[in-house]
């Protein structure tokens, strides 16, 4: 067994899931629920900010990106996964 796992094996079982799950986990809530998080107690941290405003605002606004986030990673992730089994047919 290798110690890094094989990046192309991980997507696969990834893709089963389906692109709509990845955008709303990987996108919306993984990056766009951490960011949110971390954006709002960085600007309350550094600049005072009121949290009652930014936090809700940030909570909309950066699972959106989110979803944007989420869905060019699957284009980009799925457009390697491709090259990757086409190199794989033409070496047999």
């Amino acid at each position: 067994m290798s110690a890094t796992p094989d990046p192309f094996a991980r997507w696969a079982q990834l893709r089963k899931q389906g692109m709509a799950r990845f955008v709303l986990v990987r996108g919306a809530l993984g990056w766009g629920l951490t960011t949110a998080l971390i954006y709002s107690l960085l600007m309350w941290g550094i600049a005072g900010a009121d949290l009652r405003v930014l936090l809700p605002l940030s909570l909309l606004l950066f699972p959106l990106g989110g979803l944007l986030w989420g869905a060019a990673m699957w284009w980009h992730l799925e457009r390697r996964y491709r090259r990757h089994l086409q190199a794989g047919e033409a070496g047999r």
